[in-house]
């Protein structure tokens, strides 16, 4: 969007309230404001011949309007004209604080500002500069070069609130910072320091898991198979034996000496109840023999024998 202010454009409208003025064409000799261009802004000027209203306009091609964007002065106030029913005409104008002019005493004037800057007041600035002042980088490259500066010497300086001057006595004078140099290399390494000393002992840990039962070891060999004595009254035979004195009966387990026993074998003999009994048959044994049975001691009319090993 530009700012566009062609020569001779007026065009008439009949637009009421403060909305957008809507055009209805050239009158006279002039030409429309389509001369602006679409989107473009432009100065402008409304009159119904007794209220005004002065600004800056948008306009748009399609149906014909000016937008009022900016209101500089009018007779409302410098607001927005309530526009009332009527025809009005509308204009391409320049406003009076927009022109710059040269006055009856050939100085520039204006009714506003250039670049912010009101020449009327601020113009005076300019007076306290010579005649012929130069200070482009040709003026000052040609000076010559000064080798005997002093701290006294005063040097311009630009602050924040303006222009000021300092000696170079008083003027610190630092530069921006440089750039990070390069990484030194790196130094040795220095001795080993002393050990230190050992800590507390931790706390004891608690107890692992049983470990798996080992495995069975391989059995044994069998041992030789013994065999019993197959010789009378020798260790390690077997005998039927009662002991000397009758029916003395015996304990299961027990031991007796070999000279108070007797082999003993069955004789048959009748009585009252049709049963043999037992008669010793052979004087007495030797060594220590071991009961294998036992037998408790009958009335007198039995005798009380058991089968014995011996064992020594």
């Amino acid at each position: 969007m530009a700012l566009v202010n062609p020569n001779r454009v007026k065009e008439t409208t009949e637009t009421t309230g403060t909305g957008t003025y809507s055009l209805e064409g050239a009158t006279g000799n002039f030409q429309g404001f389509s001369a602006v261009g679409d989107g473009n802004t432009c100065y402008y000027c409304c009159t119904d011949g007794t209220q005004f209203e002065i600004g800056i306009g948008t306009f748009t091609s399609s149906g014909s309007t000016l937008a009022r964007t900016t209101i500089f002065e009018s007779s409302n106030s410098n607001n927005a004209v309530n526009w009332s029913t009527g025809e009005k005409d509308i204009f391409v104008t320049i406003p009076a604080s927009k022109i710059l002019f040269e006055d009856t005493s050939n100085n520039l004037a204006t009714g506003g500002t250039v670049n912010g800057r009101n020449l009327s007041t601020d113009g005076s600035k300019l007076d306290g500069v010579a005649t012929g002042a130069d200070v482009t980088a040709t003026a000052i490259n040609a000076l010559s070069t000064e080798t005997s500066i002093s701290g006294s010497d005063v040097i311009p300086v630009i602050t924040s609130g303006g222009l000021k001057k300092a000696t170079i006595a008083n003027a610190s004078l630092v530069g921006p910072t440089g750039p990070t140099g390069p990484a030194g290399s790196n130094g040795s390494n220095g001795s080993t320091g002393p050990t230190g000393p050992t800590g507390p002992t931790g706390p004891t840990g608690a107890r692992g898991p049983t470990g798996p039962t080992g495995a069975r070891g391989p059995t044994g060999p069998t041992g030789p198979t013994g065999n019993a004595a197959t010789s009378n009254n020798q260790v390690g035979s077997y005998a039927f034996m009662n002991r000397t004195g009758g029916n003395t009966s015996f304990g299961w387990g027990s031991t007796y000496g070999g000279s108070s026993l007797r082999a003993t074998g069955i004789h048959q003999r009748s009585n009252t109840n049709g049963i043999g009994w037992l008669r010793s048959q052979i004087n007495s044994g030797s060594g220590t023999w071991r009961s294998m049975g036992q037998v408790n001691n009958l009335d007198a009319n039995w005798t009380v024998a058991t089968v014995m090993v011996r064992i020594s």
